[in-house]
């Protein structure tokens, strides 16, 4: 990784001569030279080559990034309409993670109510008043959550406060898959639905600050959308685990697991925002000092 990364800052350092010298001007020749580097190092790897050559190849891969990522920040700031190209190149990739986010996070939280009423009354042998009650308990701290944690969230930063509300939710989702106590399984619940409550606002913030003002009612639907189907597949598919293997599995076979999915779709969507910020912004602001 540190080989991969002083690769990828020495791409940086020659970028502009090979922009300028070696090949055609603007960004013809960095779109042939890059991709050419990532297809032939991949299929140097797909080959079983020696691990020195597998090491050379990654070299050659993160050189392609490097020359990449400031090539295509800059010709992007340079276009007439620069903010919404700009963020059309940063944001593409933001919407198909923040998809996978919102699917992960809306299905967790549908799957934990329609099914912990069920878990808590055959597995933990609880009433109905009390099985009732995690999932009472579970709202309920969402919905102080989404008050209490924006404050938090505005102080960290929106990408960062959301990895400390997912590893917590992890933890406790952990605890919860081993204590078996009822009156601990409620608490527990509450506390899970206090720390995902912000989640699903920290997602559409971020991503409005990664897209232009134009594309955010198209892409805000488009991630919610994805959501609604992780709404349904993944109760479903809850339901058919506990078919075959029993309610058991719902401890955290599944709950754990897809919040780590959800947590895994996160963090590089929050990187995406540093990095747009770190690369295109002085382009932007050059573009606009122009006009």
């Amino acid at each position: 990784m540190k080989l991969l990364k002083v690769e990828n800052q020495s791409a940086a350092a020659i970028r502009a001569t090979i922009h300028h010298r070696w090949l055609l001007e603007r960004t013809r020749g960095i779109a042939i030279l890059a991709p050419t580097l990532h297809i032939l190092s991949a299929l140097g790897i797909a080959a079983h080559p020696p691990f020195f050559l597998v090491l050379l190849a990654f070299d050659a891969i993160s050189l392609g990034t490097g020359l990449l990522d400031g090539s295509w920040c800059a010709w992007a700031a340079s276009m007439h309409n620069a903010n919404t190209v700009t963020g059309m190149l940063q944001g593409y990739l933001a919407i198909w993670l923040s998809a996978l986010h919102f699917l992960s996070y809306v299905g967790i939280e549908t799957a934990i109510s329609g099914w912990i009423d069920l878990f808590m009354i055959r597995h933990r042998k609880s009433t109905p008043y009390s099985a009732s009650m995690a999932s009472t308990g579970f709202w309920g701290g969402m919905a102080v959550g989404r008050f209490a944690l924006g404050v938090l969230a505005d102080k960290l930063g929106v990408g960062r406060a959301n990895i400390i509300y997912f590893l917590i939710a992890i933890a406790l989702q952990t605890v919860f898959a081993f204590l078996e106590g009822r009156t601990t399984s409620i608490f527990l619940m509450t506390f899970v639905g206090f720390f995902m409550g912000p989640m699903f606002a920290s997602g559409v913030v971020l991503m409005t600050r990664l897209l232009p003002a134009e594309l955010h009612v198209a892409a805000v639907s488009f991630v919610a959308s994805a959501g609604q189907v992780g709404a349904a597949l993944l109760p479903f598919g809850i339901g058919a685990l506990i078919q075959g293997i029993g309610i058991g599995v719902f401890r955290f076979a599944v709950i754990n697991r897809s919040t780590i999915l959800a947590l895994m779709a996160w963090i590089p969507v929050s990187r995406l925002q540093q990095t747009t910020s770190q690369q295109c912004s002085p382009s932007r602001e050059g573009h606009d000092r122009e006009e």
